[in-house]
């Protein structure tokens, strides 16, 4: 198996994308289950808003359009990066080597309790849900075998992303 900064990726073709940790007034974090329609086998995940980039655009701009035509929800920026992740994945059955700039984002009063999908993304998102932090540190100690069930979460660090999102918000300096 290959893993980034090994040389068995350099012929994997590399798919950049942005993603939004979109944060509620509760304070919780938006997460879309999301599967791969190709391979319905492989079951589904958790997952925050956003994708891949379009030509001429940048990360946070990917992640801005994703949030929207994932969830109807439009802000009037997205704020960071606060952190990237760099995984393998099959992408449309080629494998890939994706890499994911977070960004993060605050819903609008009032918005985002009804989750829009366009007809496109219907074909492999199955749903949303708002987790609190704790939620996503369960999932992930679940994920990591740890627990009683498996709840995959990705990307593996996302609590600690969504701390990072958190002390940014609050006016904190990163270093």
């Amino acid at each position: 198996m290959a893993f980034p900064g090994n040389d068995a990726n350099d012929d994997l073709p590399l798919r950049l994308g942005g993603r939004v940790l979109l944060f509620d007034e509760q304070n919780r974090i938006l997460l879309m289950e999301d599967s791969d329609p190709a391979d319905p086998g492989k079951g589904s995940w958790w997952i925050t808003p956003g994708g891949g980039l379009e030509p001429g655009e940048d990360p946070a701009q990917a992640a801005r359009r994703e949030l929207l035509e994932e969830t109807g929800i439009a802000v009037d920026g997205v704020h960071g990066p606060v952190g990237t992740s760099e995984f393998l994945l099959t992408f449309r059955g080629v494998p890939t080597l994706q890499r994911d700039t977070f960004f993060h984002a605050t819903a609008p009063a009032g918005e985002g309790q009804e989750i829009t999908l366009t007809t496109a993304e219907q074909a492999s998102l199955k749903g949303s849900r708002w987790w609190s932090l704790a939620e996503i540190e369960s999932a992930e100690i679940e994920s990591a075998g740890i627990g009683e069930s498996h709840v995959p979460i990705y990307p593996a660090n996302l609590a600690g992303l969504a701390r990072l999102s958190q002390a940014t918000r609050q006016g904190h300096k990163l270093r």
